[in-house]
């Protein structure tokens, strides 16, 4: 599995589990004093930096097999265009918030605008568009989305160690995070065109 496969799945991955929260987002979830609690962790979750939400895992994409970019709960598949600098992956998400088991699937596509030295990320879940933007690819800002369904769960998509020369270089994380724990962590490494 290439690195920018990997960074597909990352994609996929962050959008299931905000994809799934926007699906039933007129069901009211826990009772009152449970909202209260996680009304408590999301003024936490607030205050967070993206350093802080996603730690920053490289790994060497050369060494790297497609075993070792499913972590518990990830599986996927993707698709490669050399030709459109794009690549988009498709995966089923698995985790546990709590007591409650959540199961999402969803793809990402990631584009990389040359002329514009940009990216354009597009993720979907249960087949609705959940993020569709162009962003920066010179010093593009983590992604983080926040779970409706689930509210003190956050989700990040962090872009780092983007480079112009001889072609496009960026290197990606991403986490499933609730405060005070991790939920799953996958290090999906670099990309290059």
């Amino acid at each position: 599995m290439t690195t920018m496969w990997k960074l597909m799945a990352l994609a996929a991955t962050l959008v299931t589990v905000s994809a799934s929260a926007l699906m039933e987002s007129d069901l009211k979830v826990l009772p009152s004093k449970e909202e209260q609690l996680l009304e408590l962790f999301r003024e936490d979750l607030a205050e967070m930096t993206p350093d802080e939400i996603a730690k920053f895992l490289l790994i060497d994409s050369q060494f790297v097999s497609a075993s070792e970019v499913r972590g518990e709960g990830v599986t996927g598949k993707c698709t490669l265009s050399r030709e459109a600098l794009s690549a988009e992956c498709c995966t089923t998400l698995s985790f546990k918030v709590f007591w409650k088991r959540h199961t999402v699937s969803a793809c990402a596509f990631v584009q990389v605008l040359k002329k514009v030295y940009g990216l354009h990320l597009k993720i979907t879940a249960a087949r609705r568009i959940i993020y569709d933007k162009e962003v920066s690819a010179r010093e593009p800002p983590a992604i983080c989305i926040g779970v409706p369904k689930i509210r003190v769960a956050k989700v990040c998509l962090d872009f780092h160690e983007v480079q112009w020369r001889n072609g496009f270089h960026a290197c990606v994380n991403f986490e499933v995070r609730i405060p005070f724990k991790t939920l799953l962590d996958v290090r999906l490494g670099c990309i290059d065109f």
